[in-house]
């Protein structure tokens, strides 16, 4: 009986060695015949890149000593910026100078024509702005209160050797450089242009009316302005554009707030555009002129409403906004072709609704 056991487990084992070997053999041979070749190296046609090399900006130390107060050199900071793609076209070359916001103070900062290695060059705790550089590319002019009042400034491209040019001899702004390197134009508050060398010596008035922002034409041989044509009386004018609107709108506002401090932000904002006098012009600007005592007149807030955003997908367009108030019914919503609709027949109502909404689908 155990003979015939040991007989049995020996051909057992003999069965097994042999799928072994099997096994380890087929294995082989799938792994050779599904060896991958390495891929071909990649080819490119040269003809197809072309090298583009930027031409550099040139910065020179300035070769004159200027002698009027001399300021802390500041250090340049630099300010993350994209980097645009000008597609198989060469990016332009040369420096932009501008005023920037920083931390609620306009500063002066650089940057490279096609928009790269912007560089925050003042870090003044007043106003600086107006800059302009000169045509040699080295020197930057600008205005500031840093002082005070607005005088004229110089200063590097790098942000070094900073000078103030002018004392005391008005609000100056806008100051460029002539293109023979000869003279400053800067405008006076109230005093016209003036002149001066570009050390700061010899400032001298050029005209006797109030022009501003002042340029030289590439020749130096002609300096244009803009000329206020709306003068009402000596010091007043009359002008246009957000600059004018804003302390006009925020002075009725704060009107609007002593006479009804239970209103809410939102309230008193719809109150500017309620209490208004209508207007036409050749275009849409909005639903009038504010008038400041129809504004303080108003005995209950007005119905708040507001579109923040429009999106179509899939043919259905989705109204998002806020449309609410005190002894508030419903709301409408229309749409107008014209750029300017004069009438309420301009208007057509595309959906119309009963309930409040608060910065929702409407």
């Amino acid at each position: 009986m155990r003979s015939s056991n040991d007989k049995f487990l020996l051909g057992g084992l003999g069965c097994g060695m042999a799928l072994a070997c099997l096994a380890v053999g087929y294995f082989a041979y799938v792994v050779q015949n599904l060896r991958v070749s390495p891929p071909p190296d990649p080819t490119v046609d040269s003809a197809s890149l072309t090298e583009s090399t930027p031409t550099p900006f040139p910065i020179t130390p300035p070769t004159e000593t200027i002698l009027p107060s001399i300021l802390p050199t500041l250090k340049a900071t630099m300010i993350p910026s994209p980097i645009p793609t000008y597609g198989i076209t060469a990016p332009p070359s040369g420096k932009i100078v501008f005023a920037c916001y920083i931390k609620q103070i306009d500063q002066i900062c650089l940057m490279n024509a096609d928009g790269t290695n912007r560089v925050q060059l003042t870090d003044f705790q007043a106003t600086a702005f107006y800059p302009s550089i000169s045509p040699d590319g080295n020197t930057i002019y600008f205005s500031s209160r840093q002082s005070g009042g607005f005088e004229i400034y110089s200063m590097d491209v790098n942000g070094g050797n900073l000078m103030r040019l002018t004392d005391g001899i008005g609000s100056l702004y806008a100051p460029e450089l002539s293109p023979n390197g000869e003279w400053i134009v800067f405008a006076n508050h109230g005093n016209g242009l003036w002149l001066m060398h570009p050390d700061g010596s010899n400032p001298r008035p050029l005209t006797d009316r109030d022009d501003i922002d002042p340029t030289w034409s590439p020749d130096g041989s002609t300096i244009a302005q803009k000329l206020p044509q709306l003068r009402v009386a000596p010091g007043y004018y009359r002008l246009a554009g957000t600059s004018m609107a804003t302390p006009h709108a925020a002075g009725v506002a704060a009107l609007v707030r002593a006479s009804h401090p239970g209103f809410t932000p939102d309230e008193v904002e719809n109150v500017l555009r309620f209490a208004v006098d209508p207007i036409g012009g050749p275009r849409y600007i909005g639903t009038g002129r504010i008038n400041a005592l129809k504004a303080v007149q108003i005995a209950a807030a007005p119905p708040t409403t507001a579109l923040y955003a429009v999106k179509a997908e899939d043919g259905t367009v989705t109204f998002k906004g806020t449309a609410k108030g005190q002894g508030f019914t419903g709301y409408r919503l229309s749409r107008a072709q014209l750029e300017n609709p004069a009438s309420e027949g301009d208007w057509t109502e595309i959906h119309r609704g009963s309930q409040a909404v608060e910065e929702g689908v409407l």
